[in-house]
């Protein structure tokens, strides 16, 4: 190679890792009106935690995405329905809500060339040749960065539904590859609003392979499990309370973190959850500090496919999936509708990996509308051994973004 060759090369290489450079957080921490969202919608994510455990067993869910893809439907909704919406989300202030929802994921989100991965993308599609209202494509697009693609559902709906999924898939990396099933998507099929969400991302301080031994795991004061138990003894951060203790795990970076509550009782996760607030759980994480701390945690790897309509129906969501009562005439209006419009069919489904390394999770939500026409001085100990609840959260924010609670690692 020749010296001129050589410094096209050169030069070419440093234009790719510039062009490559971390874009560090714009979003620092959470104040103001930054503050109220992140507080509001933690505490609807727990809201939607405790409906989805309510059954007992395994548990995982982003609200992080449930929320991105719920608020773009709220941005339609009028009457009762938003007020529904809003009042389950928490939301205080409409304004406030899509623009600094919108600031936080587009902070959050993309290839930022950070330690860890985490895409969250929004998509909506729309039956081409409806009037579409300017000013709800406008939001959509402004804070959610979701311009509208037109689609035929009329003419060729198993065709849209396929392109829909094969976004969703490739965007979770493959963990999500059929979100809406055959028949959510139909020839009167309106309008979709699809959210999708991955994150990966290793320990800051990882785990060695070599620790993790099989070792029991009681389900209950009665029954119990082998499963694979990672085991670390150094400095985290740790709290205990009367009854339950709190780690956390931080991420590359450590910007990101996990945060695992484990009950002190075998069977305590229950009433733990039935109790929890959103402002419990950040006064107990302000109590968290550096100590030196005996972990013992297990492997685990789960998928959940929630029934979210009835989880929002739970949560006082109804008008919405009501063809007689929901009103969307913020996406469209009315006398333009030929028919009222609501939603037929929602959709979360989400992933999550977790191993010496770290963690990988992703998720997607879609919703589908349709019309007619311990000691000082000694180590502490959080061996995770039984029940417990998760969440994998920005530690800038405090904004959770994926939720679970593991009941049988094994399961």
């Amino acid at each position: 190679m020749t010296r001129t060759k050589m410094l096209l090369a050169a030069a070419l290489a440093l234009t790719l890792v510039t062009g490559c450079a971390r874009q560090d957080r714009q979003i620092t921490t959470a104040e103001g009106e930054m503050r109220v969202v992140v507080d509001n919608n933690n505490q609807f994510a727990i809201d939607l935690h405790r409906v989805a455990a309510s059954d007992g067993g395994n548990v995982f869910v982003s609200p992080f995405s449930i929320t991105a893809a719920l608020s773009m439907v709220y941005a339609g909704a009028e009457g009762d329905t938003e007020t529904q919406i809003a009042d389950a989300m928490y939301v205080a202030d409409e304004a406030a809500w899509h623009a600094n929802l919108g600031a936080l994921f587009d902070d959050l989100s993309g290839e930022k060339y950070r330690a860890y991965t985490l895409y969250s993308g929004n998509a909506v599609w729309g039956q081409q040749g409806e009037p579409f209202d300017g000013d709800y494509l406008s939001l959509l697009e402004r804070d959610y960065r979701a311009p509208m693609e037109s689609v035929d559902f009329a003419a060729s709906p198993e065709s849209a539904r396929g392109r829909i999924n094969r976004w969703v898939e490739e965007r979770t990396q493959g963990h999500v590859e059929e979100l809406f099933a055959e028949g959510d998507i139909n020839d009167i099929t309106k309008l979709v609003i699809s959210n999708a969400i991955y994150f990966q991302a290793d320990w800051l301080d990882a785990f060695e392979a070599a620790e993790t031994a099989p070792d029991e795991f009681r389900l209950d004061a009665e029954q119990s499990v082998t499963a694979e138990l990672m085991n670390r003894t150094a400095d985290f951060r740790y709290a205990s309370f009367d009854e339950h203790r709190i780690l956390e795990l931080p991420y590359q970076d450590d910007e990101l973190s996990m945060v695992i509550v484990l009950p002190d009782a075998v069977d305590g996760l229950a009433s733990l959850e039935a109790e929890m607030t959103a402002e419990d759980l950040a006064g107990w994480i302000e109590e968290l500090r550096t100590e030196e701390t005996v972990v013992a945690l297990p492997k685990f790897e789960m998928k959940l496919d929630l029934p979210l309509q009835q989880t929002l129906e739970e949560l006082g969501i109804t008008d919405a999936f009501d063809e007689a009562a929901a009103d969307f005439t913020g996406v469209i209006a009315r006398e333009d509708m030929g028919g009222n419009w609501y939603i037929g069919a929602a959709r979360h489904q989400a992933y999550v990996k977790v191993d010496e390394s770290g963690t990988e999770a992703a998720a997607a939500t879609g919703f589908a509308m349709e019309g007619d026409d311990d000691d000082a001085g000694g180590p502490s100990y959080f061996i995770a051994d039984h029940p417990f609840l998760f969440l994998i959260r920005d530690q800038l924010t405090g904004a959770i973004l994926f939720m679970g609670r593991v009941a049988n690692p094994t399961a």
